[in-house]
């Protein structure tokens, strides 16, 4: 047959089909022959389309779009088309005078060809054209149902939840509908997140649960791998695995498998990610990263460089590994992957009119795959619908390709698979820009949160080491609560689209709900576990024991600070395991403004609670890994050591036997530091800022202003250590008060600045650390990863500003400086680099936007900026934020580069302090005053978890490598009697069984991999 279509009227003109499976040219291209000129007819062009359909003897025809052009009288032609033996003929069509486009169906021929297309009028020839013809391509075209998960911002997070529920609910009756539909047009599902599932089978019946769980087998209802779109790299380490948890729960409930995940809507990704999905066997990655840098303008750089990641364009698949050398294979055509309009199709017209261009398009820019991608109703929170599986259905039924499939992420990703063997590989981070600047919007509760990370894994260990010597009811289901809310407040959702007034009050107030709700369910947890563990100890003295855990998985000598001790006269500090006394020393509270946690509420209380004033500090000496070390307070008429003063105080300075520290009279900063070790400066005095001033940089300007007006006094002095107080102001911040404290026998200066922001906006805050190092080279811990920057990054990605964990370290010259952030967590390399967040979320355009990147070439200073706060937000996050904040600093200084001079050590040891717990003597236990729970026996490799493993069978350690060096690891567990010990994935599935013998087990571990052992003991 013969479609006539006329290029100033048909509804074909729409589809914009373009020649794309053609190797002529256009117009014109090709051999012509028997032309009548008193026909006045010609063939003008020939293009095929990727429209196919099929023959009943299973041969395809391929639509073709042949233009003809009459410059005379109407007349009837027919048309004759010829592929090597095959011809077919259609019946004559009046054509009238003008250009027309005839739509023929072609043989598919087996290879490359030739194709003769005939226009015939009355029996005779009028116009005839060779062409060159090949095979189309068989368009696989898979149609995701999906929906943007936004936990909030579309409405109140209350009312999200409610929302899916109901989707959920269609989704079971789209599902049921279309049982009986054929294949590739039965519904399908993909939840992005977890977290709405999750909410779901918890407010749902059983038999709800169990028809969503029939589906999830069958492979109807596709659960992705991760909680939720994460702001991955604000993930600790074990936080980052955690992501997992809540999918793989589902899945050991309903069965089924779980092979993709997804982030969607957030520019930047933690390099730690391949490494922890791989490990929990999940092969495929669909990275929705928007197109933000794009938004209205096309002048400015976006979040990395394209052109040197995709071959041809959007879309495109590479593999990216991970630290470890582990692999996902990753899919990206921008954003969310939209057919068209961010919703539909919602017809089988609008299929029609625009698939064939699409596909078309992707073969003119040379796409290698004849698979793609889009989305059905998948932006914010917007309700599935049954349309799709009704266009497929009608579509499939006349086309034979493009074959529509209503198909899951992972149908797409097995799909695409095949013909990924030439793809790609990329290893590194690609650092966020936006999403971890908007978690500053919000500092006091984001600090809240990142101190959780480090106390839920130590209350988490502690709670399994009280299961097993003291009886304690392992609180399973308050640790996963607690690590749920700690992963949904680092989700990117932060609040409405309108960030003010009474809604956004509302969303706000639930948002930060979780940060406070994981911290509350996490302090009792430990409070209670080493409280438990301590009381078993065997105390044989009456009195006060003061008894030191340390959750690390290494041994240390460290700080430790006791609050609320109340003195109550003279005593001795007693080290029980050598018997001598221990320098102490007793700390009043400094009034209600001093840098210290809570320090107004318990000054408040010490009003009548004599005890909220005073703590109790000392150094703890060579407290064994994941275990503790017995103290015992006893009274005295005098006590045994003298008041010494090992660190010296003046008015503008300190000193130990490690540093000499000056503070600068005019800033309050610190101008000087002096390692006596090394015999160098470590403070570059050249530099516009000094260590620890606080600085502002007003957006709409650029203005840079530091804190002045300082008031320095003398703090504290003891054996222990001696500190100085700074109090002062600066733009938005009328109250800092900043402790810098020096330590007797520890290597380390720490830095205490609690600051009180008000309302000001648009207007950013940072930490200044300007080291001195000749021929600076940067390194940082990101989540499951060690970092260099520009190095371990994808091409032309952010360089301006990176989230660091534990610690960030600058080295040369055969010296280093290592810092370590408590509560921020953003650090800029080298300056003070302009703050790059994408015209969607800042409010005010900063002057200098736009700018590229930092390069190496620009990092030729140690310096180093914490930005803490930013208030220059338009939507999502909060535009003014006023709150009493505290942020502390660790620095120390050393021999070699982050490796030699022990940078995870010192940051995880500032992050995660050794706990005290006061107990009453005598009393019977079973325990030693001094105990080890674990070992591990080498000291590159950190035990991250220990816990009772999800299914109830047995324990979990899961084993981090962080120096790059394979390692074969002997674990050891002197409490426990090792009957059997295999290795599981990172999501506690049993892989391979290990060698064990009574107490220990062998593991082998990659160089910055992750094992996770299972041991069942008895």
């Amino acid at each position: 047959m013969i479609r006539k279509r006329f290029a100033s009227t048909t509804r074909f003109s729409s589809f914009g089909w373009v020649c794309l499976a053609l190797v002529m040219a256009a117009i014109g291209s090709g051999s012509s022959s028997a032309q009548s000129d008193e026909a006045g007819i010609r063939l003008v062009s020939i293009k095929p389309t990727v429209l196919f359909i099929k023959k009943e003897n299973g041969s395809l025809l391929q639509l073709a779009e042949v233009v003809v052009e009459n410059t005379g009288q109407d007349a009837q032609v027919s048309l004759e088309v010829t592929v090597g033996s095959r011809k077919r003929i259609w019946a004559a069509v009046n054509v009238a005078k003008g250009e027309a486009t005839l739509q023929a169906y072609v043989p598919e021929p087996r290879g490359p060809t030739e194709a003769q297309f005939v226009l015939k009028t009355g029996g005779g020839i009028v116009a005839s054209k060779k062409v060159p013809w090949k095979p189309g391509r068989h368009w696989k075209v898979f149609i995701v149902p999906i929906t943007h998960h936004d936990l909030g911002y579309t409405d109140t997070i209350e009312n999200v939840l409610n929302r899916y529920a109901g989707f959920y609910d269609d989704v079971l009756r789209f599902c049921a509908e279309t049982a009986d539909w054929p294949d590739d047009s039965k519904y399908r599902y993909t939840a992005e997140g977890s977290w709405s599932l999750q909410h779901y089978v918890e407010n749902r019946p059983k038999e709800t649960a169990e028809k969503l769980a029939g589906y999830v087998r069958e492979g109807r209802i596709e659960i992705t791998a991760l909680f939720g779109n994460e702001i991955d790299a604000l993930c600790s380490h074990e936080g980052l695995i955690r992501l997992m948890y809540p999918s793989f729960r589902l899945k050991r409930m309903f069965g089924g498998s779980i092979s993709s995940g997804c982030i969607v809507d957030v520019p930047g990704l933690s390099w730690g990610l391949p490494t922890v999905l791989s490990g929990a066997g999940v092969k495929y990655f669909f990275a929705g990263l928007p197109t933000y840098f794009q938004w209205g303008r096309n002048d400015i750089h976006t979040f990395w460089d394209e052109s040197k990641i995709l071959r041809h364009g959007r879309p495109d698949a590479f593999r990216w590994q991970g630290p470890d050398g582990s692999s996902v294979l990753v899919y990206y055509q921008s954003s969310y992957g939209f057919f068209k309009g961010v919703t539909g199709p919602h017809s089988y017209e609008e299929v029609r009119d625009n698939l064939p261009g699409m596909l078309g398009e992707l073969e003119k820019k040379g796409c290698p795959f004849d698979v793609a991608r889009y989305i059905h109703n998948g932006v914010d929170n917007y309700p599935p619908s049954v349309e799709i599986s009704h266009i497929a259905r009608e579509w499939n039924a006349k086309w034979a390709y493009p074959r529509l499939v209503v198909a899951t992420n992972a149908m797409f990703f097995e799909e695409l698979e095949g013909q990924c063997k030439d793809v790609r590989t990329f290893s590194g981070e690609l650092p966020h820009t936006d999403y971890v600047v908007g978690a500053i919007s919000t500092a006091k509760e984001t600090s809240i949160n990142r101190l959780t990370h480090e106390r839920l894994q130590a209350a988490e260990k502690c709670a399994t080491i009280a299961s097993l010597v003291a009886d304690y009811p392992y609180p399973a289901d308050d640790i996963r609560r607690a690590y749920d809310n700690m992963l949904l407040y680092d989700e990117h959702t932060w609040g409405k689209d309108y960030p003010a007034g009474e809604i956004q009050d509302w969303a706000w107030n639930e948002k930060s709900h979780f940060a406070y709700k994981a911290a509350g369910l996490t302090r009792p947890i430990l409070s209670r576990t080493l409280d438990r563990i301590a009381e078993r100890i065997d105390l044989k003295e009456r009195g006060r024991h003061i008894v030191v855990f340390n959750a690390l998985s290494f041994e240390r000598t460290d700080v430790v600070r006791v609050t609320k001790f109340l003195v109550g006269g003279q005593f001795d500090l007693i080290d029980e395991e050598t018997g001598k006394a221990v320098p102490y020393q007793a700390v009043e509270l400094d009034g209600p403004q001093a840098p210290v946690p809570y320090a107004a509420y318990r000054h408040a209380r010490g009003q009548f609670e004599r005890h909220e004033l005073f703590d109790l500090v000392f150094a703890a000496e060579d407290v064994p890994p994941m275990g503790y070390k017995t103290f015992r307070v006893v009274t005295k008429d005098k006590a045994s050591l003298p008041e010494s003063r090992a660190v010296a105080v003046t008015d503008r300075g300190l000193e130990n036997r490690f540093f000499r520290l000056a503070l600068d009279s005019k800033t309050g900063a610190i101008k000087s530091i002096y390692d006596k070790d090394l015999s160098r400066q470590i403070v570059d005095e050249a530099a516009p800022h000094r260590v620890n001033q606080l600085v502002t940089r007003q957006v709409k300007t650029g203005k840079v202003e530091a804190a002045g007006q300082p008031e320095i006094s003398r703090g504290q002095s003891g054996p222990v250590y001696g500190s100085l107080l700074v109090r002062s102001t600066a733009p938005g911040c009328p109250q800092i008060t900043q402790e810098i404290i020096l330590y007797d026998k520890i290597k380390r200066i720490d830095l205490a600045n609690r600051v009180l922001k008000d309302s000001t906006a648009v207007m950013e805050v940072y930490f200044a650390f300007p080291f001195e190092m000749d021929n600076p080279s940067f390194c940082f811990e990101g989540s499951n990863s060690v970092i260099e920057p520009l190095r371990d990054q994808f091409p032309g990605s952010n360089s301006n500003y990176y989230t660091v964990q534990h610690w960030a370290s600058v080295f040369g010259g055969g010296a280093g400086i290592t810092l370590s952030p408590v509560e921020s967590h953003l650090i800029e390399f080298g300056g003070l680099w302009p703050c790059y967040v994408s015209q969607a979320h800042h409010g005010v355009t900063p002057p200098d936007f736009g700018r590229e990147f930092v390069k190496s070439s620009e990092m030729t200073k140690g310096h180093m900026y914490a930005f803490v706060i930013d208030s220059n937000f338009r939507t999502n996050f909060q535009p003014v934020q006023q709150a009493d904040m505290l942020f502390r600093y660790s620095i120390t200084s050393h021999a070699g580069s982050w490796r030699g001079g022990r940078s995870r050590d010192f940051g995880w040891s500032v992050c995660s302090p050794l706990m005290p717990v006061v107990v009453n003597g005598p009393r019977q236990g079973k325990l030693e005053k001094k105990a080890s729970f674990c070992q591990v026996d080498r000291p590159n490799v950190l035990l991250l978890t220990l816990k009772r493993a999800e299914d109830g069978d047995g324990l979990i350690f899961r084993l981090i490598e962080t120096e790059g060096k394979q390692a074969r690891v002997v674990l050891s567990v002197p409490h426990l009697s090792v009957l059997a010990a295999w290795e599981t994935n990172l999501v506690e599935a049993n892989k391979a069984r290990l060698n064990f013998t009574g107490h220990t087990v062998e593991v082998d571990i990659k160089a910055f991999g992750i094992a996770t052992v299972r041991i069942r003991t008895s």
